[in-house]
């Protein structure tokens, strides 16, 4: 869909530099940045400053890495939250929680 214009995808910075890391470390450098280079081209990025980092701290998630998540999905009035692991995001009510399965089966 985002690909296709048809809705508007967003990716937070620090989402950015954790894809690099493990993409480099299983597939080499160039691939990381092509990687990269795709995912730019696709994405729209969500930046993280201090106000989203307090943000997140006092969110009330347990995982900081996922608060900080839902606060740029929030920045940017995200309507779904896309997740593989939906387990913590109890606390999310400005947007929906989806697994990409069931936003493919359900959404697009």
């Amino acid at each position: 869909m985002v690909e296709r214009h048809e809705a508007e995808g967003y990716i937070s910075a620090n989402s950015i530099a954790d894809i690099f890391y493990v993409t480099r470390k299983s597939l080499g450098g160039a691939v990381a940045f092509d990687v990269l280079r795709l995912i730019m081209r696709v994405f729209r990025v969500v930046g993280v400053a201090a106000d989203e980092i307090t943000s997140a701290i006092d969110y009330g998630m347990k995982d900081f890495e996922d608060a900080l998540q839902v606060v740029c999905a929030d920045k940017v009035r995200a309507a779904y939250f896309i997740t593989r692991d939906s387990k913590g995001f109890e606390k999310v009510r400005k947007m929906k929680v989806l697994s990409p399965e069931k936003f493919i089966k359900d959404i697009a």
